[in-house]
């Protein structure tokens, strides 16, 4: 058992009640369920992904996910101006609770019919989750037109990022140093940014990054490298996070595939043709 539901080195049944029921929200059969789901997915990935492995070359930039630090100047698409815009509709907010239905699902009771939460009950929180995503999205879209007229100014008159963003009359901010692992006023956590900072090359711009509140363009300024002795050592930890990312990768394709494969191609025409 784990050891947050012991008491003096023993499993105790009451705070292992408490503990999910008041922190997790959960029954014990709902959390002891989803464990048991986990575990077979779990296997299910071990047994599909076996032959899956993974170079040095992956081990390390998995290490430098990690390990390398960035200085970035940032445009913002704040999803905030967007929000007039992301209005939802009942009917909308209706529509994403039937097909999101099992999400809504009560704790189960033993030999009652499986139950849900009433859609009148939960109207207000979807309207506003739409409206929040609705606005993302608008702020996405704004962020990748802001960055085509940025790059065109910088190209055609040969203006740095600062300059190019400031002639649109948007200001560049500059951030300190960072990791995967810090929090970047104004944008959120820097795991968001980081994958594509690794991925630039010069002064080339990023792609619009989906944050918090919004969305962001950015170059990247500066940088700090690894260190290469420090990865030797935690070489094999690095091998197993790529390894795990690596199979969990394989196995959504490998579901994907599956799935492609089991939809039906039916001709009506046929079916009324040879069975009316």
């Amino acid at each position: 058992s784990h050891p947050l539901f012991n008491r003096g080195g023993e499993f105790d049944q009451r705070i292992y009640d408490q503990v999910l029921r008041y922190n997790i929200g959960l029954d014990p059969r709902g959390f002891e369920e989803i464990v048991r789901e986990n575990i077979k997915i779990k296997k299910l990935n071990d047994l599909i992904a076996h032959d899956v492995s993974v170079s040095d070359e992956e081990a390390l930039d998995e290490y430098k996910k990690t390990a390398r630090k960035f200085k970035i100047k940032y445009v913002f698409s704040d999803a905030a101006r967007f929000t007039g815009q992301a209005a939802v509709t009942d009917e909308a907010a209706m529509d994403y609770y039937e097909k999101n239905k099992a999400d809504f699902a009560l704790p189960p009771k033993d030999g009652e019919p499986e139950e849900f939460a009433k859609f009148e009950d939960l109207k207000e929180g979807i309207s506003k989750y739409l409206a929040e995503s609705g606005a993302r999205a608008l702020a996405l879209e704004n962020a990748l037109g802001l960055k085509q007229k940025i790059s065109a100014a910088m190209s055609a008159e040969n203006l740095s990022f600062d300059a190019a963003a400031a002639k649109l009359g948007l200001t560049a901010i500059e951030t300190p140093l960072f990791s995967k692992s810090d929090y970047i006023d104004g944008v959120g956590e820097a795991s968001l940014v980081m994958d594509e900072a690794s991925r630039l090359i010069g002064n080339e711009l990023s792609r619009p990054v989906e944050t918090r509140g919004g969305a962001v363009v950015f170059a990247v300024t500066g940088s700090e490298d690894f260190d290469m002795a420090k990865f030797e050592k935690e070489k094999e930890a690095f091998t197993a996070l790529a390894l795990d990312a690596k199979k969990n990768k394989f196995l959504e394709v490998w579901l994907t595939d599956l799935e492609s494969k089991c939809l039906l191609n039916i001709d009506l025409g046929d079916y009324e043709k040879y069975y009316r």
